[in-house]
């Protein structure tokens, strides 16, 4: 495949402002309020944040949107529980929060941000993301964006 455009996007050092605008950057594929961005790139920050002192995908996965970071994520943004329980429902109808199951179980072991949500960031580099744009007959089948999860590749000048 060859590389038709390159596009670089300003954004500022700062983690929060970055996770801000990677959602409002896939905006067309969520159709979320501001809230509700608001909401997921705090989510996003803070598993980032935890993600530096836990290696383990699954634990992090189930501590990031445990009751306790759940509330100090509302305090943060200054909503109330049911505004809260609000988005994380809409979250979950969309499919940005998705369920997890115990091993060999249907039980529901706790709700994960969808991996294609999570971007591979490294605050020490600069963040490349890969759009393809799959060319369909059919219009009715191109109903929708969609977001593949890409690990970061490494390129040699």
């Amino acid at each position: 495949m060859k590389i038709n455009k390159i596009l670089g996007i300003d954004c500022t050092t700062e983690e929060g402002d970055f996770f801000s605008q990677w959602i409002e950057y896939l905006a067309p594929k969520h159709h979320l309020t501001k809230s509700e961005q608001k909401f997921l790139a705090a989510c996003l920050r803070q598993r980032h944040e935890l993600s530096k002192g836990i290696s383990d995908e699954n634990l992090l996965d189930e501590t990031a949107l445990n009751e306790t970071y759940r509330t100090k994520l509302r305090q943060e943004l200054g909503i109330s529980a049911q505004q809260m329980q609000n988005i994380i429902t809409k979250l979950k109808k969309l499919h940005i929060l998705i369920p997890r199951n115990f091993p060999f179980s249907d039980k529901l072991s706790y709700y994960k941000i969808a991996p294609s949500f999570i971007p591979n960031y490294n605050e020490d580099e600069d963040f490349l993301l890969l759009l393809v744009f799959k060319k369909k007959n059919d219009r009715k089948e191109n109903t929708g964006a969609s977001i593949q999860g890409v690990q970061s590749t490494e390129t040699k000048d």
